[in-house]
């Protein structure tokens, strides 16, 4: 998947070989609603180790993922629409319990594991793998742990339990110049937090540039440029 990140920040569909993954624009999952889009989300991305059966956990995550689809109805239906959803077109299983689009485009593990990996990044979530094979990721950690300190002192502030969707919409349309409550609805999920991202980094900046003019010492100081690299 070459220029992954081009194609998110461009809002172009990503083509994993059985099928491109399509991201919805904020307006198409205000239409659907954010707690079904989430549900959606979470079906396609559930992790095994949350299932109570035991002999469950000693399957892969794909694997559990076929079993269900064949044994369970509800989970079937639930994963179908989802796969639909993103995928922009009809999922089908045989009576041995294969998930496919068509005879050559099969969800085998290999492909079932790029749309997950696709699917997190198109929407800003962090890959447990990328934690395992990059634990030494510091740009990484420094911003999702500025960020966690943002959204702690909102939480604060409002007594609710953070930002969701809506509020990131509402903060992003307030501040940017060219963004507005009519027009970005027409943002992907990316290109919205990527907006917001560099709205904190900025902000973030400019706040520790005031103080260093005061007359702080610039090693306690975040002086790191918001026109920097973000690393997801």
């Amino acid at each position: 998947m070459d220029d992954l990140s081009l194609k998110l920040l461009a809002g172009q569909p990503i083509d994993i070989g059985i099928g491109k993954i399509h991201p919805l624009t904020l307006r198409e999952i205000m239409n659907i609603g954010e707690i079904t889009y989430n549900q959606y989300l979470s079906i396609l991305l559930f992790n095994k180790t949350l299932l109570q059966q035991e002999e469950l956990k000693q399957l892969s995550d794909f694997e559990v993922f076929s079993v269900y689809c064949f044994y369970n109805e509800s989970f079937r239906n639930l994963s179908f629409k989802a796969l639909e959803l993103f995928f922009k077109e009809t999922p089908l299983i045989t009576k041995e319990g294969v998930v496919f689009f068509d005879k050559q485009r099969v969800f085998n593990e290999s492909a079932f594991n790029q749309m997950r990996l696709v699917l997190k990044k198109q929407n800003y979530l962090k890959d447990e793998s990328e934690k395992e094979f990059k634990p030494a990721n510091d740009k990484a950690r420094e911003l999702q742990e500025k960020l966690k300190q943002i959204k702690s002192k909102i939480k604060e502030q409002n007594k609710n339990d953070g930002l969701n969707l809506s509020d990131i919409i509402s903060i992003v349309s307030a501040y940017l110049p060219n963004v507005n409550i009519f027009n970005v609805w027409d943002l992907t999920v990316y290109q919205l937090y990527e907006l917001y991202i560099r709205l904190i980094m900025k902000d973030k900046y400019e706040s520790e540039f005031a103080i260093y003019l005061q007359g702080e010492d610039p090693k306690k100081l975040d002086l790191k440029h918001w026109a920097s690299k973000i690393e997801q």
